[in-house]
């Protein structure tokens, strides 16, 4: 079981729902654009998931979406509403406002990729966003980069994600294997205060970074819980693992290991 931050498959409003990955019997269908609230009555567009149908299309991050086939949108969710129940390839114009000029943008809906899927197709391969974000507990900050020449667990989580908290022992169990080779950290988009509480009840050794702002954990394009990044020496996303595999993290990080 995985904690879903359901991250509107066109959209970013995050949702903490406890639910199992599943087959849908019939395909979701998708767009590829993070939302936001629009400044002219409209939805904006955050940014263009890669290799989505918005990726094919003429829309950019900073358009702000008006209209759906001639109807007036006002919100996200009834933006990704009406996109998801668009038919898969048939032709949606949405009208847009792009760098403050209206234009029409004609975007095909495609059934969406699995959550694994789409996590993986935005981080492996790939250089790993940058970030610097506060340590739980303990002084100054952390950054991607000061983990620079030695491989970094990254387990985006929340302590009230059961199968997050579940799979702590496990991921102890392997930062000591693994101790001076192998960099953990946590990060979690939860308060300082609340993380705090939950370093000391569930015993968490490894540092834990608070990103209120949700600005990494949407870099990182997370919208399941947990998810476990692991990243080179040379800052690029080597595996991905959605769900409290830590089984499989630790075999990525062996044969990461063996063949740096």
């Amino acid at each position: 079981m995985v904690m879903k931050a359901n991250i509107l498959h066109v959209g970013v409003i995050l949702l903490s729902v406890c639910a199992p990955l599943q087959i849908d019997a019939q395909p979701r269908v998708w767009v590829g654009i993070l939302l936001g609230e629009g400044k002219r009555g409209g939805v904006r567009i955050e940014g263009i998931v890669p290799e989505s149908p918005a990726s094919r299309s003429a829309l950019a991050a900073g358009d702000e979406v008006l209209t759906v086939d001639g109807v007036a949108v006002h919100a996200a969710k009834a933006l990704s509403m009406t996109l998801g129940g668009s038919p898969i390839g048939k032709k949606v114009t949405l009208g847009v406002l792009h760098e403050g000029r209206p234009r029409n943008v004609v975007v095909t809906p495609a059934a969406r990729p699995s959550d694994e899927e789409l996590i993986r197709q935005r981080l492996l391969g790939k250089p790993a966003p940058a970030f610097m974000l506060p340590r739980v507990g303990a002084t100054g900050e952390d950054t991607l980069a000061s983990h620079r020449g030695r491989p970094l667990l990254i387990d985006f989580w929340a302590t009230w994600c059961g199968p997050c908290v579940h799979s702590l022992p496990e991921l102890a169990h392997l930062e000591k294997q693994h101790a001076g080779t192998l960099d953990v950290i946590g990060i979690s988009t939860e308060p300082a205060a609340t993380l705090l509480s939950g370093i000391t009840e569930f015993g968490i050794a490894h540092p834990v970074l608070s990103d209120v702002t949700e600005d990494v954990t949407r870099a990182y394009g997370i919208f399941v819980l947990p998810t476990m990044v692991l990243v080179d020496g040379a800052g690029v996303v080597r595996h991905v693992e959605v769900g409290a595999n830590v089984e499989g993290m630790a075999a990525a990080v062996d044969a990461l290991l063996a063949h740096p």
